[in-house]
């Protein structure tokens, strides 16, 4: 049996709906991410000459929209990912 969607003038079948849904979820996992990002680099203005001088990278780590997100620091002396783990740790993720 083969059900159809009616969306505006086009007929969708039930696997395209299933592909539409996919993208559409995957750019709403993008705009997300990249809210974050700019949640991330306000929150951490304070330290960002460090974080600059340093040559580190933080990662935010997001399988899809219902996993957990995380931030990872790489390249940063330890004590600057202590300052930058403690003011992220406040971000709503």
């Amino acid at each position: 049996m083969r059900i159809y969607y009616q969306m505006g003038e086009n007929l969708i079948g039930s696997d395209e709906l299933g592909e539409i849904i996919s993208r559409q979820a995957d750019n709403v996992h993008m705009i997300m991410l990249e809210k974050l990002k700019y949640q991330i680099m306000w929150a951490l203005r304070s330290l960002e000459d460090e974080i600059n001088n340093s040559g580190g990278c933080i990662i935010i780590n997001s399988e899809n929209l219902s996993s957990k997100t995380t931030v990872e620091c790489k390249g940063f002396e330890n004590g600057l990912i202590e300052k930058i783990n403690a003011i992220a740790k406040d971000i709503k993720f």
